[in-house]
């Protein structure tokens, strides 16, 4: 089962000049019994999934992100716990998000993060 956390249009909430860098982040929550394959198709289906609700939502973001390179990075969180703070700090930036869930259990979270230039990170 897949879902998606919040489809309606979001806006992120930087601005358009060329100085912030957008990555795609991909949360893996730590699961020693989750095979490399699953968490490769995970991943997929988040990275896929956020890209399908941008084409209807924001094509201005997907430009910038495309711009960018496309950087992706992957990073893991301890547990549901801590997916579900990542998600709504997420959120309340206005960042977008695609949650993918499996019987139930949330594996896999995606968000666009945004980096400035200068290193500085915005933290979520």
């Amino acid at each position: 089962m897949f879902s998606s956390a919040k489809p309606q249009q979001q806006q992120l909430a930087v601005s358009s000049n060329g100085d912030q860098e957008l990555k795609m982040v991909l949360v893996v929550q730590q699961d020693p019994n989750m095979k490399s394959g699953k968490i490769a198709s995970q991943c997929a289906h988040a990275a896929t999934g956020i890209y399908a609700e941008l084409m209807q939502s924001d094509r201005c973001l997907l430009r910038r992100w495309d711009q960018c390179g496309q950087p992706k990075i992957v990073v893991t969180c301890r547990n549901q716990q801590e997916m579900n703070k990542l998600t709504e700090a997420a959120e309340s930036i206005h960042l977008p998000t695609f949650v993918v869930a499996d019987v139930g259990r949330t594996q896999v979270v995606f968000h666009i993060w945004v980096k400035i230039k200068n290193n500085a990170t915005l933290k979520i």
